[in-house]
């Protein structure tokens, strides 16, 4: 049997409000099979229709809401910092934080020397942060999860390219506000 916490994650500071219901799920109590076990959420992933749509069922189950209420829109990193690739697993490459540097110098604390290579490793959710304080949002929760590492509860693009891997399943994250 999975509990709601390894199904879902929460951020305290949306939880603050009574009016919103959301979780981060995770890829733990669902219907799907092999690369997409089992919480599989993504049509575009290549699993099967049916699958994802019961694993969307469940989802939404968990909010206390019928799952005709989920619309979903092309994911993007912003408000909370949700589940994403951790520092330790994000190598990029030597031209990478360039960009991020003629920007603000500050943003140089974002990088670290990759061990034993000229490559570096980018905190994604640092950054993320970062610029959410500086475009004047001051409450911002990161959710301290690696969805590379963590692999027995996350789907990641990342460990799938580095296995060579051609198909991954893809999570939910949901927000729900109250009429």
């Amino acid at each position: 049997m999975i509990n709601q916490t390894d199904r879902m994650i929460t951020s305290e500071v949306l939880s603050a409000d009574a009016g919103i219901h959301h979780a981060f799920f995770t890829r733990r109590g669902g219907v799907s099979e092999g690369l997409f076990g089992s919480l599989n959420c993504g049509f575009g992933s290549g699993d099967a229709s049916p699958k994802v749509a019961h694993n969307r069922g469940i989802a939404m189950a968990c909010l206390g809401l019928a799952g005709d209420r989920l619309a979903t829109l092309r994911q993007v990193h912003s408000a909370a910092v949700g589940p994403c690739i951790g520092r330790r697993s994000y190598e990029v490459g030597p031209e990478f934080p360039q960009h991020f540097v003629t920007d603000d110098p500050g943003n140089l604390r974002f990088f670290a020397p990759a061990p034993a290579s000229r490559r570096f490793l980018f905190d994604l959710a640092g950054y993320i942060a970062h610029r959410l304080r500086r475009a004047g949002i001051t409450t911002v929760d990161v959710i301290p999860h690696d969805t590379v590492e963590e692999e027995e509860r996350f789907f990641s693009y990342r460990r799938a390219c580095l296995r060579g891997e051609r198909a991954y399943g893809r999570g939910l994250s949901a927000i729900a506000l109250e009429e």
